[in-house]
């Protein structure tokens, strides 16, 4: 699964010069980011079949959970945010989407956060209460690539005409007042975990493992078939793992900073957390 993730590092030149696409200016907003959230904008990049783009590539952005056809606004309860890399040419959502070039689009990040429920954390089985032990916070935990290096994961993009009234004026130019406005859609796609990653969750997201396999997933050439084989586990030792601040849950709370990477940044009345996963040295 992916649920949250960052964009700390990536700025918008790195669009351009690591991920070959133009327009990366107006994105400056979707970037720098500590805690991507659903619902919010996200930093995508899409091929340009027009040739309007010397690149081939535009930079842009996506509302994360992808609306359904019939949607009227940005709030309908119908908006999955990740989409099951087995199941994409067999799913009625997913299968129309991932079998074109036109809806296939990068996800652009530096890292992941997936969480340690603290039943895991004070070695208990889930949902067993244990009145004797501490109270311990559900821990973040933040994955890397090669380092901290930019990344894509592999997204689809449906975009919803949604009724002017309901959309803010943040989403769509505020002089744009038709009846009805495009507002493109994502989610991102999701593949078992590699045996870093699984240590948290069976699921990571679908990282394309380089420049070649990114044009692929953005090629007209390649079909719904071929797609497998780029949708599949990232090599485990390009992958690392790190305790994050427990500032991390509360996405509403607006926290966003490079200090929701420092497992000590804890507001006054958080509970202790580990910054250990099960199995490492000095861990319960």
């Amino acid at each position: 699964m992916c649920g949250r993730y960052t964009t700390g590092t990536v700025r918008p030149s790195e669009l351009d010069s690591r991920f070959g696409a133009s327009g990366a200016a107006d994105l400056a907003a979707a970037l720098g980011r500590y805690n991507v959230a659903p619902s919010e904008a996200v930093a995508i990049v899409a091929a340009d079949p027009s040739g309007a783009d010397p690149t081939g590539r535009r930079a842009t952005s996506a509302r994360w959970g992808l609306l359904p056809p019939w949607a009227r606004g940005l709030r309908e309860r119908v908006r999955p945010i990740n989409a099951r890399a087995e199941t994409l040419a067999t799913t009625r959502t997913f299968a129309p989407l991932v079998a074109s070039a036109e809806h296939r689009v990068l996800v652009v990040a530096d890292g992941w956060y997936e969480w340690l429920r603290s039943e895991a954390a004070a070695g208990t089985a889930p949902g067993r209460r244990t009145g004797a032990r501490p109270k311990v916070a559900r821990t973040p935990f933040h994955h890397r690539v090669d380092g901290g290096e930019p990344f894509a994961m592999a997204g689809l993009v449906r975009t919803a005409w949604l009724e002017r009234s309901t959309v803010p004026d943040d989403v769509v130019p505020a002089t744009d007042r038709r009846d009805r406005v495009p507002v493109p859609t994502v989610a991102i796609v999701t593949c078992p975990a590699n045996a870093v990653a699984a240590r948290l969750h069976d699921r990571m997201p679908a990282i394309l493992a380089g420049p070649d396999e990114e044009a692929a997933w953005l090629s007209d050439d390649t079909t719904a078939d071929d797609v497998g084989a780029l949708l599949v586990p990232l090599a485990d030792d390009r992958v690392t793992v790190a305790a994050a601040s427990p500032l991390v849950n509360d996405a509403r709370a607006g926290r966003d900073g490079p200090e929701l990477l420092d497992p000590e940044a804890r507001a006054a009345d958080d509970a202790p957390q580990l910054s250990l996963l099960p199995g490492d040295p000095a861990a319960p």
